[in-house]
């Protein structure tokens, strides 16, 4: 039986490898993709995002190409933003002869564990630290979600097959 670790360390490692020939075809890979961790999810959104930014529709009309503007900029302040922080663990003190440690980062509540139960403390303290993460860069996909929906950059999920006749 494997370890579950192994298996999401696996699973991270196997969706970093995917490259479209295109930024739609890549865009249209990772907006499909179930994540079964918040890990996996967090980089799904980071890559629908990086593709989706690229997909951005360009305007002759200046307002609503300052709309895009502005979106592209957001997007990409939330890509240099949206990172876990980095854990620190520190001894903090004895109980029983147990020694204590404290995980702790600026994005997630702090966690305490005997050294019996690290592995599975420090797992769930990163899960903790991306799940914090995933909803500010999921409101920046739906807005770069929409634009490309209205634009028939991407196709909207309730395509009728007339549309889709049209379209190919």
């Amino acid at each position: 039986m494997e370890d579950k670790n192994n298996i999401e360390s696996k699973e991270t490692t196997q969706i970093d490898q995917f490259i479209g020939r295109n930024p739609l075809e890549s865009y249209t890979y990772w907006i499909n993709y179930e994540p079964r961790n918040p890990q996996t999810r967090y980089t799904m959104l980071i890559k629908t995002i990086t593709f989706g930014m690229e997909l951005l529709p360009k305007y002759i009309d200046k307002e609503k190409q300052e709309k895009i503007d502005t979106l592209y900029t957001k997007a990409a302040n939330a890509l240099k933003t949206e990172i876990p922080e980095k854990r620190e663990i520190i001894f903090e003190h004895l109980i029983r002869d147990h020694r204590v440690y404290r995980i702790t980062a600026d994005d997630a509540k702090p966690c305490e564990a005997v050294k019996e139960e690290m592995e599975t403390v420090k797992n769930d303290f990163k899960d903790q630290q991306y799940e914090q993460h995933i909803s500010r860069l999921q409101e920046i996909h739906n807005q770069i979600y929409h634009e490309l929906t209205q634009a028939d950059i991407v196709l909207s999920t309730d395509t009728t097959v007339n549309q889709l006749i049209e379209t190919n």
